[in-house]
Formats: structure tokens, C-alpha cells, sequence
């Protein structure tokens, strides 16, 4: 039991000197007004020679340095995307639920179309939601449709309906 009770708390002094280092780490980026998610840092030599450059400055190991910077340009990125994403729910063509994750900067042709095969219906379909009406023209973010960090990460219901045929649908079917 004594070697169990030991391990468990070399395993609790590694985390918080883990957390140390990432907390070093994120202070000193934060005072350099370093944006890990932008160039140069996409670039893994780059990354690798901040984190060699505070190692030196922070006196840590260079391991747990880079640990620590690839950990917050992660989050950063992820929290990049979060703020780039909406999230569509709503009853496909059966009546069971969907969900369409987008991002901001998709074209609404290519929106309508994952949502109408999200909802499961084949060919052209109308989606509204929010009291707008998805057009095929423009970028989301154009069009103005929130993204789920502005609605506390919730998903944004919809309805979708098939959208009838248009004229000009049948002369491009010619051939």
C-alpha cells in the first residue's frame, strides 16, 4: 500500500510542476504579446525555438517546454475554431434529429448541401433558422448567421424543407 500511496504522489508532484512550467510559459507569451496561433508559429522549427529560448530563459527543462508551448498554441487553435464554428440542429426528412457542424467562412451552397444530406434529403433544400433564410451566395459570416461562441456554444435550430425545382434546374439537366 506504501508503494501505491508513493506513486500517486510523484504522479500529483509531476502535474503541478507541469502546470507550473505551462503557467511560466503562458505568463512570459502573454508579457511578449505572442499569438501562437499566427506565423511564424505554424512552422514546428519555429516552435521549437521559442520553446528552446525559454527554456534557457525560464531554467526548464527543454522537454517539458516544448510540452508546454505545443499544449497552449493547441488550445489557442482550438479556441480559434470554436469562434469560427456554428452548429445546426434541427428533424431530417424522417423526423430524427441532425446536426450540421459548419464554420463561418463556408460558402452557402456548400451549407445547404451538409445540411440537407445532415437532414437526409436528397437534392435542393431551403434552410432557415434564427429568422434568415440560408442563400447560396456569400460566406456564412456574410450572410451574417452567428457562431455557437456567440450563443454560449449552443446549436442553432433550423428548419429545413425541400426547396421546389426551378427553371432553370431543368435546362441545366440538358445535355
Amino acid at each position: 500500500m506504501d508503494d501505491d500511496d508513493d506513486v500517486r504522489d510523484r504522479v500529483k508532484r509531476l502535474r503541478i510542476a507541469d502546470d507550473d512550467v505551462r503557467d511560466a510559459v503562458r505568463d512570459r507569451l502573454r508579457a511578449e504579446r505572442v499569438k501562437l496561433w499566427l506565423a511564424p508559429y505554424d512552422d514546428a522549427a519555429a516552435l521549437d525555438a521559442l520553446a528552446d529560448g525559454y527554456a534557457d530563459a525560464l531554467g526548464e527543462p527543454r522537454e517539458d517546454v516544448r510540452a508546454a508551448v505545443a499544449s497552449l498554441r493547441a488550445s489557442a487553435l482550438e479556441k480559434l475554431a470554436t469562434r469560427r464554428r456554428l452548429t445546426l440542429e434541427g428533424k431530417g426528412a424522417d423526423g430524427t434529429p441532425f446536426t450540421a457542424p459548419l464554420t463561418l467562412d463556408a460558402a452557402g451552397s456548400d451549407a445547404r448541401a451538409l445540411v440537407g444530406a445532415a437532414a437526409g434529403y436528397d437534392g435542393r433544400v431551403r434552410v432557415v433558422a434564427a429568422g434568415r433564410a440560408l442563400q447560396d451566395e456569400g460566406t456564412l459570416e456574410g450572410q451574417g448567421w452567428p457562431a455557437d461562441a456567440t450563443r454560449s456554444g449552443a446549436a442553432l435550430r433550423c428548419l429545413v424543407v425541400p426547396a421546389p425545382r426551378r427553371e432553370d434546374d431543368d435546362a441545366m439537366e440538358i445535355d
